[in-house]
């Protein structure tokens, strides 16, 4: 971008984590130094790769919120963007993982087009992000719309799930409890996978409105 007038701050809380970490750790008499060196080694570096590849990907999301006719003054005078921006940027910092960095992307995208408008609904969906693993995001969207195999006319929800991912199945325990932690945020409207069921229950919608609203801000649109 050649007239790039919004950032990712280029220090952070992260930064500054791992500085004093650094300066923790030289100030160890004898091996304060060699341990000092060693957080740089392992640490510093992979983490400096990691913010610039979360600033690509802001800057990816600024360009493509541009194409869609916001241009970069609306987007500076954006709080709720700007604050999304941020926030995102240090949850962004705590994980590797690719699907929660592009729901991260995806989010901060959202609150720009005003995909939903209320702050506390944003604050707690970003939270979610960061608390979620993919597979919580997996199962959710697997719910939203259940696929049921064609020779089945009754079975549980586990049924259909371990039908579409056979290998979550010696999981099963795992399972359980993302499911748990789906229905307790609210993002799910049945409190368990057991139970038997008709054809037609299976293959009705198990996501919440909440959840529905959650998928909805985490998707590019």
């Amino acid at each position: 971008m050649k007239d790039k007038t919004l950032e990712v701050p280029s220090t952070g809380l992260g930064d500054h984590v791992h500085t004093t970490v650094k300066a923790a750790l030289g100030s160890i008499p004898v091996a304060g130094n060699a341990a000092a060196e060693l957080f740089a080694t392992v640490i510093e570096s992979p983490f400096q790769k990691r913010k610039k590849e979360w600033m690509h990907r802001v800057a990816e999301a600024i360009e493509l919120l541009k194409q869609r006719g916001l241009d970069e003054n609306t987007l500076k005078e954006n709080e709720k963007f700007i604050s999304a921006v941020f926030y995102a940027s240090h949850l962004a910092m705590k994980t590797h993982q690719s699907e929660k960095l592009t729901a991260l992307k995806n989010a901060i995208e959202n609150v720009a087009l005003n995909i939903e408008p209320d702050e506390i609904v944003q604050q707690m969906f970003l939270n979610m992000i960061d608390r979620f693993t993919p597979l919580h995001f997996e199962l959710l969207r697997f719910f939203q719309a259940p696929v049921v195999r064609d020779n089945l006319s009754m079975g549980g929800l586990s049924t259909i799930l371990f039908d579409a991912y056979p290998d979550l199945h010696q999981h099963e325990s795992l399972v359980k409890q993302i499911w748990k932690e789906l229905y307790d945020h609210g993002l799910v409207s049945s409190d368990s996978l057991s139970g038997t069921m008709s054809r037609q229950g299976l293959a009705a919608r198990r996501t919440s409105d909440l959840g529905d609203m959650f998928l909805n801000f985490i998707t590019q649109h």
